[in-house]
């Protein structure tokens, strides 16, 4: 199985401590793509003045999950990064972690498999 990570669902996992490479892992998941526009939003997210701190803190503990845990990152092209994943995820077959509601509208939409975190669990939606 293989999936594509949303930088949502890895801010809500750095603040809910979910170490969500390894859980992943665990559902069978062989193939971890995080966007490099994912790494951008996060970074950005990390020195924006108007970021809560809690999520400028999340972001920066998600980059050191990512450059710790070594997974695939991919360019995806120029546009919004929620169009670039859900583009990807169609084309590639692949499943998309998200909790951002109207990204998960359009993937359902075009059938692409959705998986969220809440409550600390992975689960498929």
């Amino acid at each position: 199985m293989q999936i594509v990570i949303d930088t949502n669902s890895l801010i809500y996992a750095a603040k809910e401590k979910v170490d969500v490479i390894t859980e992943l892992k665990k559902m069978g998941f062989t193939k971890i793509i995080i966007p490099n526009e994912v790494l951008k939003e996060l970074e950005f997210i990390q020195t924006d003045k108007k970021q809560k701190g809690a999520d400028k803190n999340a972001a920066k503990l998600a980059i050191q999950i990512i450059k710790f845990s070594k997974v695939d990152t991919i360019h995806l092209g120029k546009g919004h990064p929620d169009d670039k994943i859900l583009e990807f995820a169609v084309a590639k077959n692949f499943s998309v972690l998200t909790n951002d509601k109207i990204l998960k509208k359009r993937l359902k939409a075009e059938s692409v498999q959705i998986f969220t975190i809440s409550k600390k669990l992975i689960r498929n939606v």
